[in-house]
């Protein structure tokens, strides 16, 4: 220890002190003031020399003349590995996220009574023989039986449990807490990471069918765990070839993150990648599982459908410039005929929810006919309203595009009443989003068509709609046919309803799908009359 050379009255005054006697300063002595040194810890240089065995000293050789600029690391281990600062490095300190379950070892609800053994084979063979089509991305080993999937991946059992059982069972909702326990414990309080979980994760997106929420905001979530563990395991980025099971967990993750999102108008939680390219070819040479030559048809129709929010977006201002959209959805048909005659082999085969992407795709080239609202919206509060909007707006053109979406979403709507009902449970939450979709875009179609008839430019707009004009809208209104579309899909969707409460059938996503067509209904024909004036 040593004092410092200056004393506090002098440091503070920022003036020159000397020494008078000890612990008093000239200055303090004149002042009358009280002098106090303060006492500092004595610094010991290190010497960068080394002495050996014989007392020479040996000095480190001088490279160049930034030598002395780089801070020492003292103990500090630099690695070799020139790719720890490269663009995909983590980046991240601390403990590696565990990758086993904080759960492990507790009773399921086969072990508590509330499922039996046999009731749970039966549930996990079904999954294994009928389920796996409609979503091929997690396939069950048919070798792997139901104790090694408890064990091994305890929330994917509970995961296709979920998806199996009946609407109306009891456990239904005690089912759906453990499963949040699970998440909650393991995902996110435990940040574990494995493919078991982002199996699991997508079996629970796929067949989302409890709670029903407004915006689908635990289905979204869960989406999102999905697409975030992908990213934290780095799957879509490994150099190292994957293995299957995590190829199919890759690519049904894409899928998942990018049709759903989509159609309920929120962001994308995946891209596509060169990754997803060579797991999607990998996947189309497998002969590990029959369901495995379905997975590139959903990957490539679902790819594409996202190239069309991407183009119509880079329109920009120019998105109802007519020549445009004609080339623009002229262009999008001609590759969808080439990659339909690409996938023609697997399409004659294919599950009914791939058959109604199809019409989905071909309902959503046309569908920034429907753009009217919002374009309305900004033609009015622009600086110089734009006159492609207001020709666009009541061109024939647009005519034929509403037209297409009439008989494309009542296709797709009337492709899942022809489902058997036995296969119903299997469609996944996806295509009944899209049916949703469809029901909403039908009856828009039909009132901007009628709305287009009435006021058609030459003629004379009379109230009620009487003649010729009253013709053409009647043909529009009975090849819609939506009211009679509305009472056959209630119709096909109470089988999954059945023995469920009013207030059960709130919390169920096909419950809430027949609410939300009673609306729909009771709307569209005051909404009809309302435009030409007659029932």
């Amino acid at each position: 220890v040593v004092k410092r050379r200056a004393c506090v009255t002098c440091t503070n005054a920022k003036c020159k002190c000397s020494p008078q006697s000890d612990n008093l300063c000239q200055r303090c002595a004149r002042l009358g003031k009280q002098c106090v040194y303060l006492d500092l810890p004595e610094r010991k240089r290190k010497r960068r020399s080394d002495e050996d065995g014989n007392g020479a000293t040996q000095h480190a050789p001088t490279s160049s003349s930034t030598d002395g600029l780089t801070p020492s690391t003292g103990d500090l281990t630099i690695p070799d590995d020139p790719e720890m600062l490269g663009p995909d490095s983590e980046g991240y300190h601390g403990r590696e996220p565990p990758t086993t379950s904080v759960l492990e070892g507790l009773p399921d609800i086969v072990d508590r009574g509330f499922l039996s053994m046999s009731e749970a084979e039966n549930l996990v063979s079904q999954f294994k023989s009928r389920f796996v089509w409609t979503f091929p991305f997690v396939v069950l080993d048919p070798a792997q039986t139901v104790a090694d999937l408890r064990k091994g991946e305890p929330l994917l059992f509970l995961a296709v449990v979920a998806a199996t059982i009946a609407s109306a069972h009891p456990i239904r909702k005690l089912l759906a807490d453990e499963i949040m326990q699970h998440v909650t414990s393991r995902v996110v309080a435990s940040s574990e990471r494995n493919l078991g979980l982002v199996r699991a994760l997508l079996v629970l997106c796929a067949w989302y069918r409890y709670p029903a929420q407004k915006g689908n905001v635990q289905l979204v979530l869960l989406i999102t765990m999905c697409a975030t563990m992908v990213h934290d395991l780095g799957l879509h980025r490994l150099k190292a070839e994957l293995t299957m099971d995590q190829q199919r967990a890759l690519l049904g993750t894409y899928l998942v993150s990018s049709s759903l999102p989509r159609v309920m108008n929120r962001p994308s939680g995946m891209a596509n990648s060169n990754k997803i390219e060579e797991c999607c070819n990998n996947m189309a040479a497998s002969t590990e599982y029959p369901s495995d030559r379905y997975i590139r048809p959903f990957i490539v129709t679902q790819s594409f459908i996202n190239t069309i929010d991407v183009n119509y977006g880079e329109l920009g201002e120019a998105a109802y410039e007519e020549s445009l959209v004609r080339i623009m959805i002229g262009a999008k048909l001609r590759e969808f005929e080439s990659l339909r005659a690409t996938l023609e082999e697997d399409l004659a085969k294919c599950p009914n929810p791939l058959s109604m992407l199809l019409f989905f795709f071909q309902g959503k080239t046309y569908n920034m006919a429907l753009g009217d609202e919002h374009a309305c919206y900004q033609n009015r509060h622009a600086a110089v309203p734009s006159s492609a909007f207001e020709a666009f707006k009541v061109s024939a053109y647009r005519s034929s595009l509403l037209w297409h979406l009439v008989r494309y979403s009542k296709a797709l709507i009337q492709a899942y009443i022809e489902i058997p009902d036995a296969e119903l449970p299997q469609i996944t939450v996806f295509t009944l989003t899209q049916i949703c979709a469809s029901l909403v875009i039908l009856p828009r179609s039909v009132s901007f068509l009628l709305k287009l008839i009435t006021t058609k430019q030459g003629s004379v707009r009379t109230w009620p709609v009487r003649g010729e004009t009253l013709d053409e809208a009647r043909a529009v209104v009975d090849e819609a046919d939506f009211l009679n579309l509305v009472v056959r899909l209630y119709e096909k969707l109470r089988v999954l309803i059945v023995g469920l409460t009013p207030q059960e059938k709130g919390l169920d996503v096909a419950g809430t799908l027949c609410c939300h067509m009673n609306v729909l209904a009771s709307w569209y024909a005051p909404r009809v009359q309302a435009i030409l004036g007659v029932d």
